[in-house]
């Protein structure tokens, strides 16, 4: 999607970033590593290849952006490059819809002998840097701050409450 907004405004790449509110989503796949140890390479690249689509497919819809896939983990971000005020709102209904979505992905999971798999998520809002960093040879869309940080720490603390999703009280406050 930012290679596409770049070739639809005849724009060009360049070291570029500003401060921004946004909402950042972070989940990961519960007991990933175990799940694939047992398994093939071809049947985990199928596995991940399905998640991620699906996934991706997901958060486009809701307006975000993926930043990254991280081994089984998801970072994506709403409000930028694509404005939207609404972006905390946009990043919450996007989670419970991947949430959702688990349901049919572990049907198709299971008819192909698969493991089925859950998510954990974490969702923040607040102003991080964004925008394309990098250098001139390799650069890559981005977001840069603590609140980059704290999704993955909601994620993580989904574990210790024994939760799927946690929302932080930035994004809570605005949807």
């Amino acid at each position: 999607p930012v290679v596409q907004l770049l070739l639809r405004t005849d724009a060009e790449a360049s070291i570029d970033v500003q401060e921004k509110e946004v909402t950042i989503f972070f989940s990961d796949i519960a007991s990933f590593t175990t799940i694939v140890e047992g398994l093939p390479p071809e049947q985990s690249l199928l596995l991940l290849s399905r998640y991620f689509h699906d996934m991706s497919k997901i958060i486009d819809e809701y307006g975000g952006i993926v930043l990254e896939f991280i081994g089984d983990a998801i970072m994506s971000i709403y409000g930028a490059p694509i404005p939207n005020l609404d972006h905390a709102t946009a990043g919450v209904e996007s989670a419970v819809r991947m949430l959702a979505a688990l349901r049919t992905m572990n049907e198709w999971f299971v008819a192909r002998n698969l493991p089925q798999v859950a998510i954990r998520c974490g969702v923040h809002t607040g102003m991080v840097l964004v925008g394309n960093m990098g250098f001139e040879s390799r650069m890559k869309y981005g977001a840069v701050g603590e609140t980059s940080n704290v999704p993955a720490h909601l994620e993580e603390m989904n574990k210790n409450y024994e939760t799927k999703m946690l929302i932080s009280e930035a994004t809570y406050s605005r949807i």
